[in-house]
């Protein structure tokens, strides 16, 4: 029996901090497939099975990274998925964003930059599927 692939879902539109995600995600023993803007990434998740998924909030496009987690939520649900561990990952942390980054699928918020000892912190409160 071979161990299914731990994918993570990268959403992030800035070059360099996709970078740097994708290093920690890789570090952390997953493949990770980038996606810069949320309609790329429900298109993606639509058609992939993912463990986890770190979501920029000032994406480029017509979606921002909480409304694309929100749809994402739904494809979960209308294909009774487990869940699938959803972290913003934004310069934007005050109290009410991240309220609505809550409200609408993500798990929990972290501020840029990342580290690995923050993903992989959040990893371990948030288990992968």
């Amino acid at each position: 029996m071979s161990e299914e692939k731990k994918i993570a879902l990268v959403i992030e539109d800035d070059k360099v901090q996709a970078s740097c995600a994708i290093r920690i995600i890789e570090a952390l023993g997953y493949e990770a497939h980038h996606v810069t803007t949320g309609e790329e990434a429900i298109d993606f998740f639509k058609k992939n099975k993912c463990s986890c998924a770190l979501v920029d909030i000032g994406l480029a496009g017509k979606l921002k990274g909480y409304e694309a987690a929100k749809e994402m939520r739904q494809i979960e649900k209308n294909d009774d998925r487990k869940h699938c561990p959803m972290l913003a990952v934004t310069a934007n942390m005050s109290e009410n964003e991240v309220k609505t980054y809550l409200a609408n699928g993500l798990d929990d918020a972290y501020g840029k930059p990342i580290t690995l000892a923050i993903i992989k912190e959040a990893l371990e409160k948030y288990p992968p599927i």
